[in-house]
């Protein structure tokens, strides 16, 4: 859109506003500065025009007091104003931001204008956006009004509800909101007495780093911004309050509290880093602070109630927090540890110290085997496990630490107490000193076991004369094996290759065998046809003599009876 559109807009959101109907030109100019911030993410010469008219817009004065007035107004000018406030705090620019920290103020427009926020409230996701980038621009002063304005109008309760709202930028919001809020003495004071406020915290703590956790991508740290948030207030509570850090590791240490242990694990194991970011200036020194704060209130806690062990057999609560140790004392670098007269630490700095205080603290308790059940050499073994490296960068750790800690605390002349304190046996029993001994202890113990295992392994390796003995004895067992295999080898063939011919001899017998029997079963079957047929013949012999002599009988009975007989030949003539 043309920029003399947007200035025809602001002339008539400035003479309407007269007549509280702003409304509209409001909305129009909200819409229109929506459309190129989200062009401005593709197109430079979209986002050159969107900064033009933030700035623009931001520069009218007479139009941001429009816009004052109408956050106090009804719920169609609120909601436009809002929009319009949103749609500046989305531009990075000076003017703009100044421009939204003026109108805003204490808060009370956003909070209480619009008809009061509310949990049902449509805007009430705008409101907190709008509540949380202000107090992170505003100066200390400002967000004080605000902390003040939040406790003072009953706020507390439905930002401890929004916490479990379901829209993560809600959830976001108003934990950054609680944050701001426990900043402050006076609102921390009542976020404290709310019967509601630690587990609230406590839960998002919970809920949200679990889901951080089990998502393992570019969303992860969106997801877990909600849990950083918590676990700063609960540590600002637990700084303004005992009471609360021992009601916290209550919660932590009950059965259903290890989700609570897990995610304070996390925050010290596995922090968020930015790579160029500098010592004392990085975005995650206030998570780890208020992790390491929430380490040392739990394990002392535990310590009273007899139930260290319950810690000291966590092995990853142990390493973490010797850990974040190491990464705590790499910010400490001599050049910036305050001496006596010198300036204050900075706030990065001084999170820093916080840090390494507790986290010594922490450690110091988590090893401590004088009223041992057990769980000191768990923790002391956990650590051994990490090698004899990680436990000197431990020890060196510890050393530095203590150094640091003991420097920024303020003193006359500095350096000769601390030439004094190191010849000082209470300075000897002090608990960095005490903590990196163990650290030390321990890498030797480390160093001892690996010696004695190199030395096992050396006496257990033969010497070279030997060896060649040993490997020549190997080389004839082998020989007599595989002869042993080859005879057997031999022995299986000729078993098998006398079974082969058995087996044939057997099988030729056998023929031999039938044929004989076939041929005498022949035999016998020729002599029986002889033999009948000598029988037919015999018996045809007999017939043919019965036949002749029967004939002959008959001549001669014949001649009897008629008494003539054949006279020879010579007396017939």
């Amino acid at each position: 859109m043309p920029e003399d559109a947007i200035g025809v807009l602001i002339a008539a959101a400035k003479r309407q506003g007269t007549q509280n109907r702003a409304g509209w030109p409001l909305v129009m100019l909200g819409e229109l500065s929506s459309s190129l911030v989200a062009n401005g993410s593709k197109d430079s010469a979209a986002a050159a025009a969107a900064a033009a008219a933030a700035e623009r817009i931001a520069g009218d004065s007479a139009l941001m007091e429009v816009v004052r007035l109408q956050l106090a107004g009804d719920s169609d000018t609120f909601g436009a104003a809002l929009r319009l406030v949103r749609v500046l705090q989305g531009h990075l620019t000076r003017r703009a931001w100044e421009a939204t920290v003026a109108v805003l103020g204490d808060g009370a427009s956003v909070l209480l204008g619009g008809g009061r926020a509310r949990l049902d409230d449509p805007t009430l996701a705008d409101r907190l956006s709008a509540l949380a980038v202000h107090v992170a621009a505003c100066g200390e002063e400002q967000r004080t009004a605000v902390a003040a304005v939040v406790a003072e109008h009953g706020f507390i309760g439905l930002l401890l509800r929004s916490l479990t709202h379901r829209d993560l930028a809600t959830k976001t919001n108003a934990a950054v909101v609680l944050v701001v809020l426990c900043s402050s003495p006076v609102a921390c004071a009542a976020v404290s007495a709310h019967p509601a406020a630690l587990a609230a915290l406590a839960n998002l703590l919970r809920d949200a780093s679990a889901a951080a956790s089990a998502t393992g991508s570019e969303d992860a740290r969106e997801l877990a911004d909600p849990a950083h948030n918590a676990l700063q207030a609960i540590c600002l509570l637990i700084a303004h309050s005992a009471a609360a850090g021992d009601a916290f590791a209550a919660m932590a240490l009950a059965p259903s509290g290890s989700g609570i242990l897990a995610a304070v694990e996390r925050q010290l194991s596995a922090p968020v880093v930015a790579e160029s970011a500098g010592p004392g200036d990085r975005d995650d020194l206030p998570v780890l602070a208020a992790a390491a704060t929430a380490l040392n209130a739990t394990t002392f806690a535990a310590r009273r109630g007899g139930r260290l062990a319950a810690l000291q057999t966590r092995r990853p609560f142990v390493l973490g927090a010797a850990q974040a140790l190491v990464r705590v004392a790499g910010d400490l670098r001599g050049d910036e540890r305050p001496l006596d007269g010198g300036p204050p630490p900075e706030h990065g700095q001084r999170l820093t110290l916080k840090a390494a205080e507790a986290l010594l603290a922490a450690l110091d308790c988590l090893t401590d085997g004088t009223a041992d059940d057990g769980g000191a050499a768990a923790a002391l073994g956990a650590l051994r496990e990490c090698g004899p490296e990680a436990l000197q960068a431990f020890g060196d750790a510890a050393g530095r630490a203590g150094d640091a800690v003991m420097a920024a605390r303020p003193s006359n002349g500095a350096e000769a107490d601390k030439q004094t304190l190191q010849h000082d046996e209470a300075f000897e029993a002090a608990m960095p000193m005490r903590l990196a001994r163990r650290f030390e202890d321990l890498r030797q113990q480390q160093q001892q076991q690996q010696r004695q295992q190199q030395q096992q392994q050396q006496q257990q390796q033969p010497h070279p004369s030997q060896q060649q003995q040993q490997q020549h004895q190997q080389h004839q067992q082998q020989q007599q094996r595989r002869q042993q295999l080859q005879q057997q080898l031999r022995h299986q063939e000729q078993s098998r290759q006398k079974e082969v011919d058995q087996h044939q001899h057997d099988q030729q017998q056998q023929q031999q065998q039938q044929k004989q029997q076939h041929q005498h079963k022949q035999h016998q079957q020729q002599q029986h046809q002889h033999q009948q047929h000598y029988q037919q013949q015999q018996q045809q012999h007999q017939q043919q003599d019965s036949a002749a002599s029967t004939t002959s009988s008959g001549r001669s009975s014949g001649e009897r009876a008629t008494g003539v007989g054949l006279a020879p030949a010579d007396q017939v003539d």
